[in-house]
């Protein structure tokens, strides 16, 4: 009966051929680097999340990391669902049922059409925003929790909000365009947007915790050094009084 060898088959008599010509008895072969699948809701644009992303790429017998980006309960959602090992978001609701660490606290922004009356001023009031129309990401099904994370920095939910089924980065693209405003983290401001102005917001401690997350009881070896190295920079940054963004 002819057999197919695969190309594992192949590679392993690729790796035979060559240690037998290297005079060695047995073929060496790579230890498998440890993956770790990571969730996020927010930007990579700067601030101490960007800094663990590099830390952990360069690190002798570095993880090897994937990404999956989505709105917030969707990036929670997939943390319980085990399809990421860790995910970091903002923010205190919708936690349930996830294991934390607390890491740093990061402002709030208001992104504003660069031709919004409130954007003439340098800050914005937590009182005015509300009487916008907001913008958020995610789809109908996201509307419950954006709502409670909008009301947890400006202190009240705002009447108006229009949870679309759109990317982040899309969703400012909307906001350029005039159709609301909406918040960003400190951190996404380091992206340029054509026709967004980014305020700070007066009159309210504009800020919102950030976590790791994850389900418990996972078996990924790599998670729990992963998420002390997160910890220990955001432990560092706070005692040298750098702004995590």
């Amino acid at each position: 009966m002819s057999r197919i060898l695969t190309q594992t088959g192949w590679d392993m008599v690729g790796a035979a051929l060559a240690s037998r010509e290297e005079g060695r008895l047995f073929p060496v072969v790579a230890p498998a680097r440890p993956m770790i699948a990571v969730g996020l809701c927010t930007s990579l644009s700067c601030g101490l999340l960007r800094e663990l992303v590099r830390l952990s790429a360069e690190a002798a017998n570095a993880p090897e990391l994937t990404f999956r980006e989505a709105a917030p309960g969707h990036i929670r959602q997939a943390a319980r669902r085990r399809e990421v090992d860790v995910a970091f978001v903002y923010g205190a609701d919708g936690l349930d049922g996830l294991e934390r660490q607390a890491l740093w606290r990061e402002p709030m922004l208001a992104a504003l059409p660069e031709r919004h009356p409130l954007a003439r001023a340098s800050e914005v009031s937590a009182d005015d925003l509300l009487r916008q129309r907001f913008l958020a990401n995610g789809g109908a099904a996201e509307r419950t929790l954006q709502s409670a994370l909008i009301a947890g920095v400006l202190g009240a939910p705002p009447a108006d909000l229009d949870c679309l089924p759109v990317e982040r980065e899309t969703l400012l693209e909307l906001t350029a365009l005039g159709l609301g405003v909406t918040l960003v983290t400190g951190s996404a401001a380091a992206t340029f947007h054509p026709g967004v102005a980014y305020r700070p917001i007066c009159g309210v401690d504009a800020s919102a915790p950030f976590h790791a997350v994850w389900k418990p009881g996972g078996s990924n070896p790599a998670l729990g050094p992963f998420i002390a190295q997160a910890r220990a920079l955001a432990l560092r940054g706070h005692a040298a009084g750098v702004r995590p963004w």
